[in-house]
């Protein structure tokens, strides 16, 4: 897991999010009205006012999640923005002052001109015959567009977007030229989500059981009188290894640490070796202390990694 997210936002809070994209069959962007695209659901499990293209991007990069592009959008290449609209220009001088006219047939007459010919203070009147016309005598075979600056007629016009935050004029070769995405889990990103703590207690139990092959205790009896509860107690050759999960939605503390220690302090005898696995995370001040302990201790962030640390720490 990229630690500027999970350090912003906390290990829980981007199982939520894993979840939320597992349970929906994904993320896909919806299109909004004044341009660009926004990814929306994110917000039942976000913080207000999060960076959703950060954290889906932290997220991808760090093997969680896969995007598939799905389709490109056009931005102004000044501002960066979408929000823009179309402009017509003439593919003859440049100018926008143009405008689109029909061809009209006069339909028993036979006679083609322009939309401008057929009207005639308002009324419709075929410029050849002078019959006044109803618009069912009548039909659109083509259309052309004029330009009122230099009189050209083309039957095509070329496209501009103007963007509405600048003013900027562009088009689809000098736009920005943006990829869109959808975004899945993958393998590594479906285990993150549902890894729970009883997942990685059995994860480590299977391969002590595999090397040891003896029992695994749960909790021993201090000096002073107290039972105090542990993960794991057992044997490796002539040590005992007694042994804490510190399972954590960011990362292990100092406090947690402390904690394990004093258990430790009050039941350890000869030949104890202690051994904290911290899931995922330790804070530097709990990696200090437990320094000054003479604790062993791991990080772990998945269980391939978990499992194969619990070998190292059995070998």
């Amino acid at each position: 897991m990229e630690d500027i997210l999970t350090s912003k936002y906390g290990r829980d809070r981007i199982k939520l999010i894993l979840d939320w994209i597992g349970k929906n069959g994904g993320l896909e962007p919806v299109m909004l009205p004044g341009g660009g695209h926004k990814y929306l659901g994110l917000e039942e499990v976000l913080p207000e006012g999060s960076d959703v293209k950060e954290i889906l991007e932290g997220l991808e990069k760090a093997g969680l999640l896969k995007k598939i592009l799905i389709g490109s959008s056009l931005a102004c290449p000044k501002c960066h923005k979408s929000d823009f609209v179309p402009v017509l220009v003439c593919q003859n001088c440049g100018s926008r002052k143009v405008y689109r006219e029909r061809l009209l047939e006069h339909v028993s007459g036979g006679h083609i001109g322009p939309e401008s010919m057929f009207y005639k203070e308002g009324r419709l009147v075929c410029p050849v015959c002078k019959k006044e016309l109803n618009e069912d005598e009548v039909r659109v075979i083509g259309a052309w567009f004029v330009c009122k600056d230099c009189g050209a007629k083309r039957p095509n016009v070329d496209y501009r977007f103007e963007c509405l935050n600048d003013g900027e004029v562009f088009d689809v070769f000098t736009a920005d030229f943006l990829p869109i995405y959808k975004y899945e889990l993958t393998p590594k990103g479906e285990m993150e989500r549902s890894v729970t703590r009883s997942d990685l207690i059995e994860a480590i139990a299977s391969e002590i059981k595999a090397f040891n092959k003896g029992s695994i205790l749960k909790e021993l009896q201090g000096k002073s009188g107290l039972t105090h509860p542990f993960d794991f107690v057992f044997n490796k050759g002539k040590e005992r290894i007694i042994m804490d999960l510190i399972y954590s939605g960011d990362m292990a503390s100092d406090n947690d640490v402390l904690a394990f220690f004093s258990k430790y302090f009050d039941v350890k005898n000869k030949g104890d070796v202690p051994v904290l696995l911290a899931w995922p995370k330790m804070s530097d001040k709990a990696k200090s202390l437990a320094n000054y302990y003479k604790i062993k201790f791991r990080e772990v962030s998945s269980i391939p990694e978990l499992k194969r640390v619990v070998r190292e720490l059995l070998s």
